[in-house]
């Protein structure tokens, strides 16, 4: 394990629900591991539903994941208490897709920005108030806007005031829970631009769940490809953009205009309905949708297992049938 770092080990969140009027569990993130350095940018991406939320939230303890750890500093997060962990969320912080909902409407610019302050810091109203102006124009936005609510702000001026928010108590990582989706397309680059400069200033490590493949590619080190709860390929983002070698990834590129990325030069489409979260199959779990699907793809799980040079691992029992080297190694 490395130090300094966010480690999440076998992260695992299952809901209630009820199935035909049975009780049942759906499976929403199913052991997931990533590492996450200062400065780093790690990104998560998949179709709605694969888990990525809700593993940012797991991370945070917004929603209690039911197995896995998360280690800050070799510290394990899942195991602080409220007080603990109150101290953990300064150094880890979390900025949401939708400012509009994340902001509260009853307090304005400078209060939501001074809340933190108040809570984790001794500093005095006017220190407070000077560094709330402070992270006003790291942000690129106007002092003058201190007294204003966020219904009288624009979609991009009130994420700038969230990111200001998470900035308050100068954390080391920040979870960007699709942080321009909610942003017109105009405003998404400057957004971009922004946390892009914050991590080079501030040496902040960033764990990025996006659905946006040209945001990602623009700013991550590491993508983290997640499908039905689970990683099924991980590597360094020109390696997996440009070399993508489960099917997945594969389609998942195509259908984002991948052809700019020199992935593919057509489109790969999915056959077949997604297995419900509720009924996970045996095997593979694209099995049902997969165009190189074989036999042995239905009978068991298949490992995350580095395929091909550097930290690039896939779970594929396709890709593996042509690396007997890996399978030999775990034999």
């Amino acid at each position: 394990m490395t130090r300094s770092a966010l480690v999440v080990n076998g992260m695992v969140k299952r809901f209630a629900v009820r199935d035909r009027g049975v009780r049942a569990q759906l499976t929403a993130v199913d052991g997931v591991d990533l590492t996450l350095a200062p400065g780093e940018t790690v990104a998560v991406v998949g179709e709605s539903g694969s888990g990525k939320s809700t593993l940012a939230r797991c991370i945070a303890r917004l929603v209690e994941p039911d197995a896995g750890r998360v280690m800050l500093d070799e510290v394990d997060l899942t195991g602080l208490r409220r007080r603990s962990l109150w101290q953990a969320y300064q150094r880890l912080q979390m900025v949401f897709q939708d400012p509009m909902t994340s902001l509260n409407p009853q307090m304005t610019v400078g209060e939501t920005i001074d809340e933190p302050l108040r809570l984790h810091s001794r500093r005095s109203r006017q220190e407070r108030r000077a560094r709330v102006e402070e992270l006003l124009a790291d942000v690129r936005l106007d002092a003058a806007l201190l007294g204003r609510y966020p219904r009288q702000l624009s979609g991009g001026q009130r994420q700038r005031v969230a990111i200001a928010r998470a900035l308050a108590v100068d954390p080391t990582y920040l979870l960007l829970d699709e942080p321009t989706s909610a942003l017109d397309v105009s405003v998404r680059g400057q957004v971009l631009d922004l946390l892009s400069r914050l991590r080079e200033e501030r040496g902040l490590g960033y764990l990025l769940i996006s659905h946006d493949l040209s945001s990602v590619r623009r700013m991550a080190d590491r993508v983290l490809v997640m499908y039905l709860g689970s990683v099924v390929e991980t590597g360094r983002t020109e390696d997996v953009f440009t070399n993508p070698q489960h099917p997945y990834t594969r389609a998942l590129l195509s259908a984002a205009m991948s052809t700019q990325y020199g992935t593919t030069t057509e489109r790969i489409r999915l056959r077949g309905e997604i297995p419900s979260p509720v009924h996970l199959p045996a095997g593979c779990r694209l099995a049902s949708r997969c165009p190189e699907v074989q036999p042995s793809c239905h009978t068991a799980r298949p490992p995350l297992l580095t395929v091909s040079g550097g930290p690039h691992l896939v779970a594929c029992p396709v890709v593996l049938s042509g690396h007997p080297e890996v399978l030999s190694s775990i034999a």
